[in-house]
Formats: C-alpha cells, sequence, structure tokens
C-alpha cells in the first residue's frame, strides 16, 4: 500500500465519511451464491457528483443511464449487481436499468433520478429483476457495511478492494473512501472496471468534475491487465457535505484534498492490477524526458498492455525488446537514439543501443511482486506512470470457461 503511506488510514471504505451508508448480500444473480448486489446512500442527503465512463459505443443501459444523473450534478445513491453486465440486452436492458433505480429510490425514500445504477459480469444476458427487486428489498445499510458492499462488487476479483483516508485539514476533519472492483477485461478508456468514492467534504461541482477526470486520467487511465476495454467502466464521486468543511480551488486545503484523492484512487488503481485475473506478480513503468506528457502517456501505457512484455514478466525475462517495440508502435514521438531503459537498478540501453547487463539479476528483479521499468526519452521534462500485471496460462484459463 506505498502509495498511501504519506496518510492516515482509517477502517472501512465507502462508509468512513460521515453520512454514508452501504450494505450488500447475495440475491442469487450469482450461482456460487456469493454477494452480488449492493446499495451505497448517503442519509445526510443529496451530493455533488461527478463520474467518468467507459468510451465503448457498446456501453451498457447503466452507463447511458449514469450519464443523465451525473449531468444534472446530484445524486444520493449507488445500486449495483455483479455476475451480469447488462450489457447488449436492448430496451429491456434499459427498461431494468430504470427499475433497479426505481426500487431503490423507493428503499431509500428518494426519487429514482437520484440513484445511480451499475452493473458488472456477463454480457448478453437479461437481468433477473425478480432477484433483483427482493435483494434491493432486503439489503441492509450501515455504516458497518462498507465490506459486504465491496465484496458485492467482485466478480473474478481474488480479494476486495477498498480504502479511506481522514484529512486533518486548516477548515476541519474531512475523509475519503473508496471501493473498486476489476480482474479482467481491464484497459481504461475514459476495464470490467467499477470504482466508487465517496466524501463528506463539500465541494463545488465544477470544481468535483474537473479533479475527478483528472486523477481517474493519473490512476484508473494508467493501468492494464489484458488490454479489453469494458462496456460497464464506471468511476463516481460522491461528495456530501457532512463534515461541514467547503474546500474551495486555488486554495492549500483543497489541494492537500486532491493529492489525497489521488493518492487513495492510485492505490485501488494499482490493487486492481495486482488482482489482476492470473496475475502472480505486476510491473510498473516510467517513461520520462518526454518533450509531452501524452507522448510520456502512451509509451508507459503501450508497454504495460504488451502481452509480449506482460509474458516476459510472467517468465521474469529480462527482454528488453519487448518494452522497445511497444514504444516504438505507441504513437509517441522521440527519437530512439537518444532513449535510455533499465530493467529495475539494472541499464539495458544507453543512447538506443544496447548495454552488457547481469541477466540473472535482472530477472531476479522482474520476478519480484513489483518490478520497475523505465525508460529516458532524453527530449524534455515531462514524465508518466503505467502499471500491468504479468500475462499468465490462469488467464488463459479463467477465460476460456468464462461462461461455459
Amino acid at each position: 500500500m506505498k502509495e498511501l503511506d504519506e496518510y492516515r488510514q482509517v477502517e472501512s471504505g465507502v462508509t468512513a465519511p460521515l453520512g454514508f451508508v452501504a450494505g450488500g448480500l447475495a440475491c442469487g444473480i450469482k450461482p456460487s451464491g456469493n454477494l452480488d448486489l449492493g446499495i451505497v446512500f448517503s442519509e445526510h442527503g443529496d451530493c455533488a457528483v461527478a463520474a467518468t465512463f467507459t468510451r465503448n459505443v457498446f456501453a451498457s443501459p447503466g452507463v447511458r443511464y449514469d450519464r443523465a444523473v451525473v449531468g444534472r450534478g446530484v445524486a444520493r445513491a449507488i445500486v449495483y449487481n455483479s455476475g451480469n453486465a447488462n450489457a447488449a440486452t436492448g430496451e429491456q436492458g434499459f427498461r431494468d436499468t430504470a427499475a433497479m433505480a426505481a426500487g431503490a429510490g423507493a428503499k431509500l425514500g428518494i426519487e429514482p433520478d437520484l440513484v445511480l445504477v451499475s452493473s458488472t459480469g456477463v454480457i448478453g444476458v437479461p437481468l433477473d429483476m425478480d432477484l433483483i427487486n427482493k435483494g434491493i428489498d432486503a439489503v441492509e445499510l450501515s455504516r458497518d457495511g462498507a465490506g459486504d458492499a465491496a465484496a458485492a462488487l467482485l466478480t473474478t476479483d481474488p480479494f476486495p478492494k477498498q480504502a479511506a483516508l481522514e484529512l486533518d485539514l486548516t477548515t476541519g476533519k474531512v475523509r475519503i473512501g473508496g471501493m473498486c472492483k476489476g480482474s479482467g477485461m481491464i484497459h481504461p478508456d475514459m476495464a470490467t472496471m467499477l470504482a466508487y468514492f465517496t466524501t463528506d467534504a463539500d465541494l463545488p461541482l465544477d470544481a468535483l468534475r474537473e479533479l475527478t477526470r483528472e486523477v481517474v486520467d493519473v490512476t484508473f487511465n494508467t493501468i492494464s491487465v489484458d488490454g479489453d476495454s469494458s462496456t460497464n467502466d464506471t468511476v463516481a464521486f460522491l461528495a456530501n457535505g457532512a463534515a461541514g468543511v467547503t474546500l474551495e480551488p486555488g486554495t492549500a486545503d483543497f489541494d492537500e484534498f486532491a493529492a489525497a484523492f489521488r493518492a487513495l484512487a492510485l492505490h485501488l488503481a494499482v490493487e486492481i492490477v495486482r488482482g489482476g485475473e492470473g496475475a502472480t506478480r505486476i510491473f510498473e513503468v516510467t517513461v520520462a524526458g518526454a518533450s509531452t506528457e501524452a507522448d510520456a502517456h502512451l509509451i508507459s501505457r503501450a508497454i504495460s498492455a504488451s502481452s509480449l512484455m506482460k509474458a516476459a514478466v510472467y517468465g521474469a525475462d529480462p527482454n528488453f525488446g519487448r518494452m522497445l517495440c511497444a514504444a516504438g508502435y505507441s504513437g509517441a514521438r522521440f527519437d530512439p537514439d537518444r532513449v535510455d531503459a533499465w530493467i529495475g537498478e539494472f541499464q539495458v540501453l544507453a543512447s538506443g543501443l544496447p548495454v552488457a547487463f547481469d541477466e540473472s539479476a535482472a530477472s531476479e528483479h522482474m520476478a519480484q511482486p513489483r518490478s520497475l521499468i523505465r525508460l529516458d526519452l532524453h527530449l524534455g521534462t515531462q514524465t508518466a506512470t503505467a502499471w500491468g500485471c504479468d500475462l499468465s496460462h490462469e488467464y488463459v484459463t479463467i477465460n476460456a470457461d468464462y461462461t461455459t
């Protein structure tokens, strides 16, 4: 959890901030009997809401419904199910999404247009609304319900992912909580990825929207498990103001809050990679010396998403040609004759040419739970980092048998 080392962590996830409750249960969508439906709710009142969504043209009805809710800038609850993505389900999918919002609204005593709706799981199968409706009625919400809420998000994830931070600002104490799911179809472009954040701080809507976009770009948009972007990707942030602390852009308190949100989002994003389908280790790719941040981002993402690079990490094979190849097709502008590259502390390329290095020691570095890849383009001052996981035999096994 090194991304959070500088911060005070508190128990729970989305219910750590004041005024939020949550819960999850098994309503029967998953044959395994695991938890598969959850709700997050602001008892304190309406929240400013910001979100980013998948750019996949086959976006699910939930994503399209939520875009309208977020466009109005106010929400109070999130209802979601796992085990079924409710995507490629036609008009019935839209009716079912609206019914989920209406059911949650009725349970919570709020209007349906204050409810965000998410689904994740198998594509192309209609929801069983009898199970969904019974689950919504039965789920119990509390300040202690964050664990069940996080577990209800999971599909092929090997573990739940949640965390929360407490900040002592000059204007008062605030908390930020978050949870997410994602293991396969992870290559966000705003994977099957859902992430929800809550805070008891009060933020102006425009500032919340801009901050959410900026943070997603440098966290969730820098990870890759398998290069596939899902139909349902959503990152949503609810701010209910229950702490009585208003954060204005341009102040030191706002900047401190923004940095903490970024750290929390990065931690959860890296946890998605760590829990990638079949993953045994992760790797971090930093590209420095680029003339533009966009070019650094293109190269770091290309390397982290490369199937050949992922296979090399799985085998702890220090084949630096894999990273050079990915950099070359990334679309970034750079001079290959000026590039230096390292695997961990071992330099493998200098001014575009291979250098002698200890391949055995470099292999040992790549075999660690978290290895480091670094390139310096020597063209400017811009830097970007991305994260990927290895590609194992187990990934193929999981996805070959996903519906059968």
